[in-house]
């Protein structure tokens, strides 16, 4: 920092560090704040106001102290049960707030989906039409549309105020399990059975690709952050990744040794992780495809992920009844939430940040919030 006495280094590792400068800065950085002799007054003149008092060209701060670099500011874990709804029939497979953070709905095989108020845990209502299980549900970015996928084999899109049906999209019959919107709202992709992913145009409902190459079912989608590319992934134990321009596969991601269940990008487009029917769970660096860590010394199969908005916490749900939290860069395992009595098939974060929740087998939406405030 020119004119302050602190120094910035950066590492190929995400680590910036921050050192305090020698006392006294050498001559070539040391910043000009007053004329020192009658020529430069005269070359500075355009810097002098009117009332002919000298005003330096650059202030110069105050020297830095190595206290005076702000810490990242972190959430803290939602780690406190604040509520459980219940209501469902039977498995709940998906959970997903709204935009706003103010309601969070629930998606069922007891073939409905609830949508709750957040803040006072009241039930909003029912939505029915679905001729089987429902096993996704997913929130445009700007709250218009609630979209549901299910072992009918159709998309069912909601209005996302009134919960009014919109209409129906079909792949090509078999059973959806995965389901995704791009981040601008304008596409819906949706994956299951058949080893086909749909992609349609939400706001006309034609369908826009068809995108093949799994080799077996397909559980999980996501699109990045940036909506330039979909990750897809599935029994066949490969993370694909395609093209939103071109609809072509550009990448094959292999390593699992098992079916790939579960797929989350961080907000922060940083990272992708990836979760199997074994204990695993694999950390890729989302811009170079690249495998940076796998975590393997937790639970049992990784049913659910979810990254929290500022990226700093990821959430799995597992099959041993529990939720992992993992935080920072490393990923260590900082917290294991536990309280549901069946599969984790489903957690998601807040908007904010501060509240997770997770849906189970149990058939119970359990709702955690941060320890402080």
């Amino acid at each position: 920092a020119i004119g302050a006495a602190l120094i910035a280094s950066g590492f190929y590792w995400p680590e910036i560090k921050a050192w305090l400068a020698p006392s006294r800065e050498p001559e070539s950085i040391r910043m000009r704040t007053e004329p020192s002799s009658v020529r430069e007054q005269e070359r500075d003149s355009s810097s002098v106001p009117s009332s002919g008092k000298s005003t330096p060209i650059l202030t110069s701060p105050k020297p830095a102290s190595a206290t005076s670099v702000a810490p990242r500011t972190v959430a803290s874990a939602p780690t406190v049960l604040e509520r459980t709804f219940s209501g469902h029939k039977d498995w709940i497979q998906s959970v997903v707030f709204s935009p706003d953070g103010k309601w969070l709905a629930s998606a069922s095989t007891d073939r409905t989906i609830k949508v709750w108020d957040v803040v006072n845990g009241a039930s909003l209502g029912t939505l029915r039409g679905h001729e089987g299980a429902i096993n996704a549900v997913a929130y445009s970015a700007d709250g218009k549309w609630l979209a549901s996928a299910g072992d009918d084999g159709s998309v069912r899109l909601w209005d996302g105020f009134s919960g009014g049906q919109r209409g129906a999209l079909r792949g090509s019959g078999g059973s959806l399990f995965a389901l995704a919107f791009s981040p601008d709202g304008r596409l819906l992709a949706a994956a299951g059975r058949d080893r086909t992913i749909f992609v349609w145009e939400v706001d006309s409902g034609a369908r826009v690709a068809t995108l093949e190459g799994h080799k077996g079912d397909i559980f999980a989608l996501a699109f990045a952050p940036d909506g330039k590319t979909l990750a897809s992934a599935g029994a066949d134990k490969t993370i694909r990744v395609w093209s939103r321009r071109t609809y072509e596969e550009t990448a094959t991601l292999g390593g699992h040794k098992d079916a790939v269940l579960s797929l989350a990008f961080s907000p922060d487009g940083r990272w992708f992780a990836s979760g199997d029917a074994g204990q695993s769970l694999r950390l890729w660096d989302a811009r170079t495809l690249v495998h940076v860590r796998t975590l393997t010394n937790f639970g049992r199969s990784v049913l659910s992920l979810a990254f929290s908005p500022d990226s700093y916490w990821l959430a799995a749900g597992t099959a041993d009844k529990t939720i992992a939290l993992f935080e920072g860069d490393e990923r260590a395992l900082a917290h294991t939430l536990s309280g549901h009595d069946d599969f984790v098939q489903s957690v998601a974060f807040s908007p904010d940040g501060r509240r997770l929740a997770s849906g189970s087998r149990d058939r119970n939406v359990r709702l955690w919030r941060a320890s402080k405030p």
